[in-house]
């Protein structure tokens, strides 16, 4: 804890608090969220994104976790024992009311498990996952598919997927899954567990700017994604707007 506290103070992630256009999401498989809810409470890191995503929750179904200036606005819940499965989504509070349709749902074979919950913002949505490991490919496949029907353009994807992005033959077996829904990993190879490995993914068909936050309480570490707006967009329509103006002005000249 003193650890924490102390690395907390430090500028390295300065980024994370800088106001952005489009929204700021970050994902943490958090290894209980109500035994570490306090710890997000007081990080400005965490507090300065527009959307917090949650992993292995650890809940019940009858247990509520709060966090200061932001509503809990779908999850997946045990039924009766805490164990280490479970997503939330919690979203500003300012912003809260252009959430529509949130849901969730919990996707089961003899492979294993995928927790899934979701919401739509700004004609884009938002997905929180956490797989068991060795969940199967078609248990995947089943969970893009699900992900397609609710929305098939400006989809991000955010979770513990349980598969080493590092390790080429474990991904070059789940890449395939990807192009068929036109997806990609936006932080291959991005290193998210204190053991070296990548299994904490950036899924999207969005262009998309990403990166990694530090942990002192999670064998995880946070991911984190903001849209890229493209100044040569904004620039082309500044130049339309110019040469529109240039144009009456030449017109009105010539009159």
């Amino acid at each position: 804890m003193k650890r924490w506290k102390r690395h907390s103070l430090l500028p390295t992630f300065k980024l994370l608090r800088k106001k952005r256009k489009g929204l700021k999401i970050m994902y943490h498989n958090i290894q209980s969220l109500k035994k570490h809810v306090m710890l997000v409470q007081n990080d400005k890191n965490f507090t300065s994104q527009d959307i917090l995503l949650f992993g292995e929750t650890w809940l019940k179904h009858d247990e509520a976790v709060t966090i200061n200036g932001y509503s809990l606005v779908s999850q997946t819940a045990l039924p009766f024992i805490s164990k280490p499965q479970g997503v939330a989504i919690f979203v500003k509070n300012d912003i809260v009311n252009k959430v529509i349709n949130p849901s969730s749902a919990i996707l089961k074979d003899k492979s294993g498990r995928i927790d899934m919950t979701w919401i739509t913002i700004n004609k884009k949505t938002i997905i929180a996952v956490y797989s068991k490991p060795k969940s199967s490919l078609q248990l995947w496949n089943k969970f893009f598919k699900t992900i397609s029907l609710v929305n098939k353009r400006h989809v991000i994807i955010m979770g513990d997927i349980n598969i080493n992005s590092k390790n080429k033959r474990s991904f070059s077996k789940f890449q395939p899954l990807l192009e068929k829904y036109n997806l990609h990993l936006a932080n291959k190879k991005m290193i998210s567990t204190h053991k070296n490995t990548a299994l904490d993914w950036i899924i999207t068909d969005t262009p998309l700017s990403c990166g990694r936050y530090a942990s002192y309480f999670s064998y995880h570490h946070p991911v984190w994604a903001c849209k890229i707006y493209s100044h040569f967009k904004y620039l082309s329509i500044y130049l339309s707007i110019s040469l529109f103006y240039f144009f009456m002005f030449f017109c009105f000249r010539h009159q």
